[in-house]
């Protein structure tokens, strides 16, 4: 009885890929002390480090400098 040839194993990706859970449709659930959760849109990851460069690197004296 012979063994079955072993199939070749694909090389593994330099850089390694995975689907985003904003892709799939998964909405963020926020859930507050004796308040009912609420369901929201992810966010933009854009549009939220925009804003967090804004408010804590654009105030600093250095970065105020620098512009």
């Amino acid at each position: 009885m012979k063994l079955p040839l072993k199939a070749e194993a694909k090389p593994a990706p330099y850089l390694g890929q995975m689907e985003l859970e904003r892709n799939k449709g998964v909405k963020l659930v926020v859930i507050e002390h004796n308040n009912p959760p609420v369901f929201e849109e992810p966010h933009d990851f854009a549009d939220t480090f925009r804003n967090f460069c804004f408010y804590s690197l654009y105030i600093k004296e250095e970065v105020i400098k620098a512009l």
